[in-house]
């Protein structure tokens, strides 16, 4: 199976200030992507793989409520969208 995996350490939190359709639009073509290049099927799913930051006083060791939100209003779209790209 391969997962797009978003975040990791350091790394920065989906911005809730994107709105969903664009967050769905630009993994739905990662995805599409992929399998143009030989990856059959696409992506099987994603990972989200948010974490913390080396310093604590960064904006990357928080998460926010809008952030939050995103992640839990994207999942249910990939569901209903499972298997169409």
């Amino acid at each position: 199976h391969h997962f797009i995996s978003v975040g990791g350490w350091d790394a920065p939190h989906p911005d809730p200030a994107v709105p969903l359709e664009a967050w769905w639009a630009a993994l739905t073509s990662w995805d599409e992507s992929a399998e143009r290049a030989g990856l059959r099927g696409g992506f099987d799913g994603l990972d989200w793989d948010l974490e913390g930051n080396d310093d604590r006083s960064s904006p990357r060791s928080r998460f926010s409520a809008a952030g939050l939100r995103l992640v839990g209003q994207l999942m249910p779209t990939a569901a209903a969208n499972a298997g169409s790209a």
